[in-house]
């Protein structure tokens, strides 16, 4: 790392660590091949030039574990920020597998390689950061698993809200399937959806003050910068005090910056809200096809397929408008724009969010169809609610014994003042 000659100060470094967990165990790394208990680590490694944490952690946990972290329950938990310069910033990352833990599938590298149950992580002789990070991967709101009796006590049932304010927000770039996966949401979790990018064009379509404000903006900076952060936190809050949205909504393209994620935690969120920030990544050859392949409508702006019956016939099934294209999907060197400026964004956004709630990240192009990539989605919803009720109970319960407590404590307290009253009136 080159010191800056102008400051003298070396910039910090950055690392991502992954906590792989199966069946309440922990895979740890031994390069040295040695057995001895502090030869192990846990998996992760530097962040290289011109890559970002979360290129990082895929490509060093694939080299040294044979593991593809995109097909398997993966979660952004938080960053770690340096004490000093010469300290490295640590992202921190969580995955859990479903599969039996043996190490047969990592063939040549199962001797690197072995589950160590939690208590033994514990006597590890990491650093303190790696032990704060394990210790919040170990706290029972996150990584504890619920006992299957007790999931069953409080099942999720179709059609049937989650609870009051649950806010899942799909975070993703253009082509991911925010739209499509955030309306199968709606309907399943009766959940109103709030899109900034649905606000922005409804005011520029009705031609309001802000939408002329909105179009001028562009016209004047270019398409490819972010309307005033003011216009996005007016639109917004005004939207969300819509009692529709009361008991919790469906959120797409919001933060779109670190210093909207600093309002999104600050002020948008409440600090009783179940947060459930799902992260949809895809490769940039299947956002070129899905763009290439999509169709909206001219009044209503319905997103269609191009598979779908309904391109053939020429009109959208909603309003009967004509099915267009786009002007932004229909040139490749426009598309290439919105991902270098979605790119150049996003790991702000990830960093800023998950200083909340971890963040969930599913891998789009790992399933076939959107009803495969929704049900992933549903576990992931899931198990965040089934955890913070089950955390929710244990907080309830510690607040009965006290009372409890309190009670038998305030009673004894009158049962010996009245016997030592009785015995100064004799």
């Amino acid at each position: 790392m080159c010191t800056n000659p102008l400051t003298g100060v070396v910039p910090n470094i950055e690392k991502s660590i992954c906590f792989v967990v199966n069946n309440g165990k922990f895979l740890l790394i031994n390069k040295n091949l040695s057995d001895g208990i502090n030869n192990w680590r846990i998996p992760g490694g530097l962040v290289q030039k011109n890559e970002d944490y979360l290129e990082a952690i895929f490509r060093v946990v694939h080299q040294q574990t044979n593991i593809d972290l995109r097909k398997v329950h993966f979660t952004y938990c938080y960053k770690i920020e340096p004490t000093d310069q010469a300290d490295p910033i640590l992202h921190v990352f969580h995955s859990v597998l479903k599969k039996d833990n043996s190490l047969e599938s990592f063939s040549e590298k199962k001797d690197q390689l072995k589950w160590f149950d939690q208590s033994q992580v514990e006597y590890m002789n990491f650093q303190r950061k790696y032990k704060k990070a394990f210790q919040f991967i170990c706290i029972s709101h996150f990584y504890q698993e619920i006992n299957q009796q007790e999931m069953m006590k409080q099942p999720l049932l179709e059609g049937q809200s989650l609870c009051s304010r649950t806010i899942i927000n799909l975070i993703g770039t253009v082509g991911a399937g925010k739209g499509t996966q955030g309306k199968q949401l709606s309907e399943k979790y009766k959940l109103s959806t709030l899109s900034l990018g649905d606000i922005y064009r409804n005011e520029c379509r009705s031609q309001t003050p802000i939408g002329n404000l909105i179009l001028l903006h562009h016209r004047t900076n270019g398409q490819m910068t972010f309307a005033p952060n003011e216009i996005a936190y007016g639109l917004l809050f005004k939207q969300i005090a819509n009692p529709i949205y009361g008991k919790g909504f469906i959120l797409d393209g919001f933060p779109r910056t670190a210093e909207q994620g600093k309002v999104y935690n600050d002020s948008f969120l409440r600090p009783n809200d179940i947060h459930i920030p799902i992260y949809l990544a895809l490769n940039e050859s299947d956002i070129y096809r899905r763009l290439e392949h999509r169709y909206i409508c001219s009044q209503c702006e319905k997103q269609v397929r191009e598979e779908d019956k309904l391109v053939k016939e020429g009109c959208c099934p909603d309003c009967n408008g004509i099915l267009i294209k786009r002007k932004e999907d229909i040139s490749r060197e426009k598309i290439d724009q919105r991902l270098q400026f979605f790119k150049k964004h996003i790991p702000e956004v990830i960093s800023s969010v998950v200083l909340r709630d971890p963040i969930s990240i599913i891998y789009a192009e790992h399933f076939s169809t959107p009803q495969d990539i929704f049900k992933r989605i549903e576990e992931v919803i899931e198990q965040r609610t089934l955890l913070r009720s089950h955390q929710n109970r244990k907080k309830s319960d510690l607040k009965s014994k006290y009372i409890a407590f309190g009670m038998a404590f305030c009673l004894s307290v009158m049962v010996i003042g009245s016997k030592m009253w009785g015995r100064a009136r004799r």
